[in-house]
């Protein structure tokens, strides 16, 4: 897990502070357990981020895993 702070020059004063988490390349299949994924997802929770945008693949592979990520 990363923390970056972005300075964006011009940001509108209602959103300065406004915090998002990514989530990137997730990979639900054999390697890469729902358990896992729960924990990642429970750590992104944690953060208290104002938005959490997932982001890359989602499953490896094979659709089949797509159906535990609903």
């Amino acid at each position: 897990m990363y923390r970056v702070n972005a300075p964006l020059p011009g940001l509108p004063a209602p959103l300065e502070g406004f915090t998002i988490c990514q989530m990137t390349d997730l990979h639900q299949g054999p390697l890469v357990t729902e358990a896992h994924i729960r924990r990642t997802s429970g750590m992104a929770m944690s953060l208290n981020p104002d938005m959490i945008v997932l982001t890359g693949n989602f499953v490896q592979n094979s659709a089949r895993f797509a159906r535990k990520l609903r």
